[in-house]
């Protein structure tokens, strides 16, 4: 939905003006981790989209009036940070993936073009901030490759989906609950323009999907 989408967005980047505002403030509080720290993390993930049809051609001809919808889903999710200092990790973000149902609107309402499974693996370089003995807020940026398994037809046959690098944005906040123990909840950004081919009826089919999905996660870490 387009208003939790909103939402999320909003809400990453009010982290980071936290993480920003506090930074002075902070400058005398001890750090949770230390150099050579390794956190593994478990998340419930919601991912929430919003897609844009750019451009669909059949037989190489534009189709007007089409468009697209992507539905949302609850998946799982991992990362591993590993902490090259006190304040900065590299971390690993994958998970199970999730499904994907393309519904056709406009002048492909009422088709189901096809369902495939999806999700990225995100390398990034994270930035920790301690607000308490106990809790840090973080950010982080880098890259991420959006992976199409299991794609299956629907109106559209040899439906494919291609493989797709896409910046990556987070923010979040993790709290130690008990000895190595921390309650983890983030925010993930991962804008990606997806192509898709395969055909309707006799015709070849190709299309452009801008689409801006954000990962809601919410879990559990052990640091070792």
């Amino acid at each position: 939905m387009k208003h939790l989408v909103a939402t999320s967005k909003c809400c990453l980047t009010t982290t980071v003006l936290l993480i920003c505002s506090a930074t002075a403030a902070s400058a005398q509080s001890e750090p949770l981790y230390s150099k050579g720290d390794w956190v593994v993390g478990v998340n419930a993930a919601r991912v929430l989209t919003e897609e844009k049809l750019d451009s669909v051609s059949a037989a190489g001809a534009p189709v007007p009036g089409a468009a697209l919808s992507i539905n949302d889903d609850t998946t799982l999710s991992f990362d591993v940070s590993y902490f090259v200092s006190p304040r900065f990790a590299l971390n690993f973000f994958g998970g199970v993936p999730a499904s994907a149902d393309l519904q056709g609107d406009g002048t492909l309402a009422g088709l189901e073009l096809g369902v495939t499974d999806y999700g990225p693996a995100i390398l990034s370089l994270q930035y920790h901030l301690p607000v308490t003995e106990r809790a840090d807020v973080y950010a982080g940026a880098g890259v991420g490759r959006l992976l199409f398994l299991n794609e299956r037809d629907g109106a559209v046959t040899n439906f494919d989906v291609k493989d797709a690098w896409a910046p990556a944005f987070q923010a979040g906040l993790r709290y130690r609950v008990s000895g190595n123990w921390l309650a983890n909840f983030d925010v993930r950004y991962v804008p990606f323009d997806a192509e898709i081919s395969g055909a309707l009826g006799p015709a070849p089919v190709e299309a452009q999907v801008e689409v801006d999905p954000v990962i809601v996660n919410v879990g559990v870490a052990y640091q070792f």
